[in-house]
This record gives structure tokens, C-alpha cells and sequence, in this order.
């Protein structure tokens, strides 16, 4: 969710007061979007942002910094059921599967194609049945 957001922004929001973040004023009534691809690519707040390395989330949950289900009241009500669920699916597509490019040592291109969500252009990746005793 951080490596690959589904989208550029979260959905629009609009201020109900006047608020002043940092030195920046915002009157009420401002309608704004958080830019949360670049909030995830940006070094400022991640260390080799660029990269994909999941053990960052290991010992530190970043929750301070990282929010791809939004914040406050109206942040998204299924957040616990999506993130069990991409566990819970992600985890048996490793145990039960092996995946793999189609031609060993192959690096598959995985650009990201702006649609209305972020995704990669299609690539073939062989998948094979682990044997599990």
C-alpha cells in the first residue's frame, strides 16, 4: 500500500473552520486532497522510498506517517477487515502457490499506468502449486 498506492490523491475534503498549518492559512469551506502518492515516494519521510523493502513495517507500523485508509472521522470504516483480508489473501497465495517470471532471471516491467487508479501494464508470470505436507 505504501510501494504501490492504489491512487494519487485520497478522496477530496473540505475545512469546516479557518485553520493555520504551520504558516500556511486555510479559511473554512477550502476544499483540499491529500497527495498520497507523493507522500509515500517521498524521502523526507521514508528512507529509500523508491524500494521495496516490507521489513521497514516489522518493528514500527509507521502510523505516524503513513495512512492510506485517511484520517479523522472520516477515514475509511473497513479499515481492519481490508488489511486482515490483503493478509489473510496475500499470505495463501504464498503458501499455496510459487510465482515466478515466465523465462528464469527475467525482470518484469512493472511501470506504473495513470488510469483512474495507479496499476501495471499486464505481464505474464508463470504460477505453480507448492506441495504442501
Amino acid at each position: 500500500m505504501r510501494y504501490r498506492p492504489a491512487g494519487l490523491f485520497n478522496l477530496p475534503r473540505l475545512t469546516n473552520q479557518d485553520i493555520t498549518v504551520d504558516d500556511l492559512f486555510i479559511p473554512k469551506g477550502t476544499q483540499f486532497l491529500f497527495f498520497q502518492y507523493g507522500h509515500c515516494k517521498s524521502e523526507e519521510y521514508w528512507e529509500s522510498p523508491n524500494e521495496f523493502i516490507p521489513e521497514r513495517f516489522i518493528k514500527n507500523s509507521h502510523s505516524d506517517i503513513f495512512y492510506p485508509f485517511s484520517l479523522g472521522q472520516r477515514s475509511c470504516v473497513g479499515i481492519n477487515l481490508a488489511q486482515d483480508t490483503l493478509y489473510l489473501a496475500i499470505s495463501n497465495l504464498f503458501l499455496n502457490f510459487k510465482i515466478t517470471p515466465p523465462i528464469e532471471n527475467t525482470i518484469l516491467d512493472d511501470i506504473e499506468v495513470l488510469g483512474l487508479t495507479l496499476h501495471c501494464k499486464p505481464y505474464n508470470i508463470k504460477i505453480e502449486k507448492r506441495s504442501i505436507s
